[in-house]
């Protein structure tokens, strides 16, 4: 008979002990050869792994589970590091530590830190506030600590 819907079910590492699925109505019955059927599938978790399968649903039931390659969604902006603290300042350095984003935040591979700091310089003679903002990137290293130095002493840094 006449092909009447499909059931995808999809189901995402590394919390795969829920399968959730999407079931595709055709509103005029197709017969195979005639016509194909795409589906995007939203709301999935950026640089995941999932696992597809594909059931066609007829008339007289399910046909068995077609099951496709795992897929794995593109990476994605990571999420902010947690638990942000300063410490060690000086009058011309300051660390910072910080913890990196939960794995499933992390949205892909962690390559590096950047680092964004601001000088306040203020000017005496003129009164006026110069503002200088550098950047610094870090590699990825096992530390969770980095240390800003050789800034301009007794100067305002955030």
């Amino acid at each position: 008979g006449p092909i009447t819907s499909y059931k995808i079910s999809y189901t995402g590492e590394p919390y795969n002990t829920v399968t959730q699925y999407k079931v595709i109505s055709i509103p005029n019955p197709i017969y195979p050869a005639v016509q194909s059927v795409s589906i995007n599938i939203t709301g999935l978790q950026e640089y995941n792994n999932y696992t597809l399968s594909v059931r066609v649903i007829n008339s007289a039931g399910f046909s068995d589970q077609k099951v496709l390659p795992i897929v794995q969604t593109d990476l994605s902006v990571p999420a902010q590091p947690l638990n942000l603290n300063q410490h060690n300042v000086t009058s011309a350095s300051f660390c910072i530590s910080y913890y990196p984003p939960p794995g499933i935040n992390q949205n892909g591979p962690i390559t590096s830190y950047t680092v964004t700091y601001q000088g306040e310089l203020f000017n005496t003679t003129e009164y006026n506030t110069t503002v200088s903002v550098n950047t610094v990137v870090y590699p990825l290293t096992e530390s969770s600590s980095v240390c800003i130095s050789d800034l301009e002493e007794y100067n305002n840094h955030n």
